[in-house]
């Protein structure tokens, strides 16, 4: 019996619990006589999936008159009839974007060319520099409800729960990107119900204010109503300034959301209710953004996300390396599957648009398997095979030969092997499916920090990747991303960085977490402001100590008996703290205190003030010794900080992933511990960009 299921441990298929392994594969550009060939070859590397945009652009390419099926371009019947035949389960992805190198993004240019009220709008109130759509606008809504009507009648048939193939239908795809990336959000007022009165913007604002005094006070205005204010390109302090521009972020965001929901609406209203629905985030930073999106939808729905590590000449680095592995990889896995989702890549890498840079076979498969180590669950290669544009339609080349796996022209490329290889160790490795990664510690993060671009000093994105790459990662207490927004995990002590802000919410439950037993590292100081740049000292005033402006240089410290270089204690010193609390943290010549531990409730703390960014061996092994002092557990280190471990386990079995994601052979010494054991494995031999995969008992 078909059937399509899952859970945030993995993926069930045809009542299997397997991976699923899926590749891009366009009916509509990929010439009909070799469709059968190329997904037989797919099947070959171990392919269960394909995934295929509907483009809008090619079925409607004059107003009112939809075609499916009607010639080989537009066959979309036939090619899912032969994934049927072949039992190869199918992901549709009808936009209404596309990108995909599409003209206008895969939507029909008369849209865009015929009605200007449906193109999105700038901060500055004009038409973005390139053909840009309003998600919301209700013209863009109406025409869109249209060809999704046409759409569902052809693919309803064809669904799973009909018996057919098709098993994920995708909502859009990579929301906020196509305003976001084009300079600004969208501030269409039919759109985003700007102007009018009892609108959704004004009822957005009541909601969080309540009274219009509450906002004229953080936005130091004098409204008379919430339907008087307007999106302003706001001036003054910079707290100011982050709410106006913080508060219009979160609502285009749930307009973003609002979006989505109208678009399962118009599948439901066609029939399609009990099929899984699915969106993009376009990177790791945009899973905040999109988060509702699991509130909204509740099951039957997955959130995941795109993985590229080099798609132009300016991309920061041309193969994936260890702060892609502890940032994007380690952070999308573990947030995604916190928010209830397999961790998928629903475009993972496997060629590129342009011929610079390189893209080879090692890179690719040591960014698959640097995924698989951190807990992938599904994979959609992005894209498996090229095909021709059709000249109406193509932004940068008659053909799309993306340097798949598959060329255009049919002919079989070293990504291939890539794949290939890669599937065959999921086929030989199959209760992955459902094992977890081992870690230690749990690094917290606040949503809203990581959700707002316009937040002050919120988004420590880079910061985070730095301490952890280069200090916890390197140790031998494996690092874990979680979301304070949900209950925190009471079994691994907890890292939480010092953002400026922290909303009460969170300095509250982090308290209790305290005095129930928990154990916390406070790395940087801590927050003095809640989400809305308002005073919030609840959890300095429950640490109790005194920072002051200190500008002795401290270049040496001493900590737990040691020397450590390097430590930045951002011109500050702990004058004063707690009866019973002791420094641990001390400036070798000046005496200058910078942590200190202490007790509250059933629990305990560090309070750093600390940050370094250089990690030197010495800073790794400070690391470690605050992390024991907080009850860590190890779970595996190399004997060089530059090879990254991982560790899987489904409680009965174990796999050990060794990562050299660097361009020069290296070897290390890797010790793991079980059940309170260490099990060393002596000269392990990495070549340049290779993961090893060792069987553990």
């Amino acid at each position: 019996m078909k059937s399509f299921s899952f859970d945030k441990n993995g993926y069930i298929i045809d009542g299997v619990r397997q991976f699923m392994v899926s590749g891009e594969f366009h009916y509509f550009r990929v010439p009909k006589a070799d469709w059968e060939r190329r997904l037989i070859l797919f099947k070959q590397a171990g392919g269960n999936t394909v995934a295929t945009y509907v483009p809008w652009c090619v079925h409607e390419q004059t107003e009112g008159d939809i075609r499916f099926d009607d010639c080989e371009e537009r066959d979309l019947s036939d090619f899912l009839r032969l994934c049927d035949k072949l039992n190869i389960k199918v992901m549709v992805r009808p936009g209404p974007y596309q990108y995909s190198e599409l003209s206008y993004d895969g939507l029909p240019a008369w849209l865009y060319e015929n009605y200007p009220e449906v193109r999105a709008v700038t901060e500055n109130g004009e038409f973005f520099n390139f053909p840009v759509f309003s998600y919301c606008n209700p013209l863009f809504l109406e025409k869109t409800k249209k060809y999704y009507g046409a759409f569902c009648e052809v693919v309803k048939p064809f669904l799973v729960t009909n018996g057919g193939p098709v098993v994920m239908i995708q909502l859009d795809n990579e929301l906020t990107g196509v305003h976001l990336w084009r300079g600004s959000l969208d501030y269409n007022e039919g759109a985003m119900e700007i102007e009018k009165k009892g609108g959704k913007y004004a009822q957005f604002l009541k909601n969080k204010y309540t009274y219009i005094e509450k906002l004229n006070k953080t936005y130091n205005t004098n409204y008379a109503d919430f339907d008087d204010v307007r999106p302003q390109n706001p001036v003054g302090s910079k707290e100011r300034c982050a709410n106006i521009r913080g508060d219009y972020n979160e609502y285009y965001l749930q307009r973003c959301g609002d979006f989505c929901e109208i678009l399962s609406g118009f599948l439901r209203d066609n029939g399609i209710v009990d099929i899984t629905l699915c969106h993009n985030a376009a990177s790791w930073g945009n899973i905040a953004m999109l988060s509702h999106l699991n509130d909204r939808f509740k099951e039957n729905f997955v959130l995941g996300v795109d993985q590229y590590y080099a798609l132009t000449p300016t991309t920061r680095s041309c193969n994936p390396d260890n702060k892609h592995f502890v940032l994007n990889y380690m952070y999308s896995s573990d947030i995604l599957r916190q928010l209830g989702n397999p961790y998928t890549v629903f475009e993972m890498q496997a060629g590129t648009f342009g011929h610079l840079p390189a893209i080879l076979k090692d890179d690719l498969y040591a960014l698959y398997m640097a995924n698989l180590a951190v807990g992938m669950q599904g994979v959609n290669y992005y894209i498996y095979t090229g095909g021709g544009n059709s000249s109406e339609f193509g932004v940068n080349s008659a053909v799309y030969d993306y340097r798949a796996c598959i060329g255009a022209n049919g002919e079989v490329r070293d990504n291939y092997k890539a794949i290939k290889k890669f599937g065959t160790l999921l086929k030989n490795n199959k209760w992955l499916a459902s094992a977890e990664r081992l870690y230690s510690v749990n690094i917290g993060l606040e949503n809203c920090n990581h959700r707002d671009k316009f937040r002050i000093g919120g988004s420590q994105y880079e910061n985070i990747s730095q301490f952890t790459a280069y200090g916890i990662q390197a140790g031998k207490y494996a690092p874990h991303y979680t979301l304070l927004d949900f209950d925190i995990p009471e079994d691994k002590p907890l890292i939480v960085y010092g953002t400026e802000t922290l909303s009460r919410e969170i300095q509250k439950k982090i308290i209790n977490f305290i005095q129930d037993g928990g154990n916390v590292m406070f790395f940087n100081g801590v927050a003095k402001q809640d989400s809305d740049y308002s005073p919030c000292t609840l959890l300095y005033d429950f640490i109790g100590a005194n920072v002051i402006k200190d500008q002795r240089y401290t270049p040496v410290v001493k900590a737990f008996d040691k020397d450590v270089y390097g430590i930045n204690c951002n011109s500050v010193a702990i004058e004063s703290y707690k009866d019973g609390d002791e420094p641990i943290i001390v400036g070798r010549d000046n005496g200058k205190v910078c942590g200190i531990k202490g007790k509250r409730g059933k629990g305990s703390f560090i309070f750093s003030i600390d940050r370094w960014i250089t990690c030197t061996l010495d800073q790794i092994e400070l690391w470690e010794d605050m992390l024991a002092c907080l009850g860590a557990k190890p779970v595996v280190k190399s004997s060089n900080p530059s090879i990254i471990c991982s560790i899987r386990s489904d409680g009965k079995k174990s796999a050990l992933f060794i990562l050299n994601l660097h361009s020069c052979a290296q070897s290390a010494s890797i010790t793991v511990y079980t059940d309170g054991k260490e099990q060393t494995l002596e000269n392990i031999k990495l070549k340049p960009m290779e993961v090893k995969m060792i069987a553990m008992q």
